[in-house]
């Protein structure tokens, strides 16, 4: 487990589950389909960073999602004490010292409660946390759909722009 992140810690973790498996989906399906070597960097490109909007989201979600839409229990990032989450990652950098610290008690907990979990959220709302990861997200978003003009401008081009954009704003 990691005491502090970076950018550069959270991306790599990133890179290692989500945005790796979209990668790998992507680029075997243009392999699948007998595409040119072209098309098929521009799909894995693509799929790297719709993996990487994908999970921003899965943070962000994780925080401020509602439960039933979600269908996973809000605050499990805090509750397993990851630093992992770029919604986390943006909230540390901005708290005071104070309420920082007050955040990574809460993290250190042997047995963090669900008042520990509302506790962390109200400290995260004070922060521009949630608006930042979700230009973050997006960032990506525009990176996956850059690819996207490397490819036949199609109705499967507009259906993959459209993936990208829902990623992003979904709410499961």
């Amino acid at each position: 487990r990691y005491n502090e992140i970076t950018e550069k810690d959270y991306l790599k973790m990133v890179n290692k589950k989500t945005a790796s498996l979209i990668q790998a989906c992507c680029e075997t399906g243009a392999i699948s389909a007998r595409a040119k070597k072209p098309e098929v960097n521009a799909l894995k490109n693509y799929g790297f960073n719709l993996g990487i909007a994908f999970q921003v989201r899965d943070d962000i979600l994780d925080i401020f999602g509602e439960e039933k839409e979600f269908g996973k229990k809000i605050g499990k990032d805090i509750e397993e004490r990851k630093l992992g989450n770029i919604v986390v990652f943006y909230a540390l950098k901005e708290l005071s010292k104070k309420e920082k610290r007050g955040f990574l008690a809460i993290l250190r907990k042997s047995k963090i409660r669900n008042k520990d979990i509302k506790e962390a959220v109200n400290l995260i709302n004070k922060t521009k946390a949630k608006r930042k990861s979700f230009l973050f997200g997006e960032k990506y978003v525009k990176k996956a759909k850059e690819n996207l003009k490397n490819l036949p401008q199609n109705d499967w081009n507009k259906f993959l722009a459209e993936i990208s954009d829902f990623v992003i704003k979904r709410v499961k």
